[in-house]
């Protein structure tokens, strides 16, 4: 089990349409085309350290806020949203690459000794499974390997300190695809 960290400290983001290679065809329809998507910021933790001697390890899943900037693209770009009577639609982004990065953004210790903090590993997390219907775009192109976030393996040793912030670093390459949820009248 993760613990969920989305209380975003501050993100910054960029998307833009990926380039070609040089004999490449340019898409034949916008939502065929592949943008590159980099999300960078901190998130809050709180992970405090539970023994003076030993190591406390959990895993934080970070859930950056990837929606502002596919909506970005998609009005910018013109990008068809799917309309479905009675539902919702909601971007995802589709991954084709990714490059993952996570590291201690900020540390508190009450002068103790003995103190250690960690950040072994990041990956990206499990791909997304919602209760929802996945859709296609307009082109009917399907959603295979949509983003959610990724996973920080972080560790810290020592009673009186505290793990407060993670900062990440993630480039995706990929493709802006929707997601259906039903729609629920309230009478």
């Amino acid at each position: 089990m993760a613990i969920l960290s989305t209380t975003l400290e501050g993100q910054n983001w960029m998307i833009t349409p990926a380039a070609l290679a040089l004999n490449e065809p340019p898409p034949a329809r916008i939502s065929d085309q592949k943008f590159v998507l980099v999300l960078t910021g901190v998130c809050s933790l709180g992970l405090k350290g539970n023994q003076a001697h030993d190591w406390h390890r959990e895993t934080a899943e970070i859930v950056p806020d990837y929606v502002t900037p596919l909506n970005q693209a998609i009005t910018r770009f013109g990008i068809p949203v799917p309309k479905v009577l009675g539902q919702n639609v909601s971007p995802m982004f589709q991954l084709d690459l990714w490059a993952p990065f996570a590291a201690v953004s900020s540390v508190w210790d009450q002068g103790s000794t003995d103190v250690g903090v960690a950040v072994d590993v990041w990956r990206p997390s499990p791909f997304r499974n919602d209760d929802g219907t996945f859709i296609a775009d307009s082109a009917g192109n399907p959603i295979t390997q949509p983003f959610r976030g990724i996973r920080v393996d972080v560790g810290i040793r020592n009673d009186q300190s505290i793990l407060y912030r993670l900062s990440y670093n993630i480039t995706l390459l990929g493709s802006i695809r929707f997601v259906l949820s039903v729609m629920t009248s309230h009478s």
